[in-house]
């Protein structure tokens, strides 16, 4: 009953997160999500050390585990949507194979940059 209550607990934290991203987003005018604002502001604090990793870990990576389930919705109004679908079948697979493709280019640039930076701070 412990570790469901920290689960729990830890879930709605970061749900206040979430909240508190998007008030801060809409407040300020910012033109990005308020949901990107939530991860910046969580990232701080666990970086300034107000926040640790524990007290959030396991909500994380429960909804992160259970992540394929906030789809579904999506799915469905998908489905619902076929004939708009296929009007802009070609827009919409240009969108997605040149964002994939710009992702993880950039994704693997960023991280062999970090490698290699990580290999010239060690000792030798």
């Amino acid at each position: 009953m412990k570790k469901i209550t920290a689960l729990l607990l830890q879930i709605g934290a970061l749900v206040l997160f979430s909240w508190l991203g998007n008030l801060l987003a809409d407040w300020l005018h910012l033109p990005i999500p308020g949901t990107l604002v939530a991860i910046l502001l969580v990232f701080a604090l666990l970086h300034a050390g107000v926040l640790k990793l524990s007290w959030l870990e396991a909500g994380a990576d429960f909804l992160i585990a259970n992540l394929v389930l906030f789809f579904i919705p999506s799915a469905v109004v998908l489905m619902k949507h076929t004939e708009y679908l296929a009007s802009h079948a070609v827009g919409i697979a240009l969108v997605v194979v040149l964002g994939t493709f710009l992702i993880m280019a950039l994704s693997g640039t960023l991280t062999e940059r970090l490698i290699n930076k990580r290999k010239d701070e060690e000792p030798q």
